[in-house]
């Protein structure tokens, strides 16, 4: 995840130091994720679902947005849907 600081630099964290900084209120998310063009395929007990997802985030203060295309895959074990693969790719602005 790309997040835009209030000092203008780029922050890559990896999801130990995502969710550090979530517990310690450093990061909120100021809306749900919105997905459009969603999509879902079912094969058999597999689900492939892809769409268009935008967030808003605020970090150290400052408030930005992003879009990304996402793809989960599910799997139907014992009647329930697993999700087993989450990507997601940052689309230009």
């Amino acid at each position: 995840m790309s997040i835009k600081s209030s000092d203008n630099e780029i922050c890559r964290m990896d999801a130990l130091t995502l969710a550090r900084r979530i517990k310690a209120r450093n990061l909120s998310f100021q809306s749900s994720f919105k997905h459009n063009d969603v999509q879902v395929v079912v094969h058999g007990n597999t689900g492939i679902v892809t769409g268009l997802s935008k967030t808003n985030v605020v970090y150290k203060g400052n408030a930005t947005s992003g879009s990304r295309k996402f793809v989960n895959v599910f799997v139907k074990e014992n009647g329930r849907w697993l999700c087993v693969v989450h990507f997601e790719a940052p689309v230009a602005q």
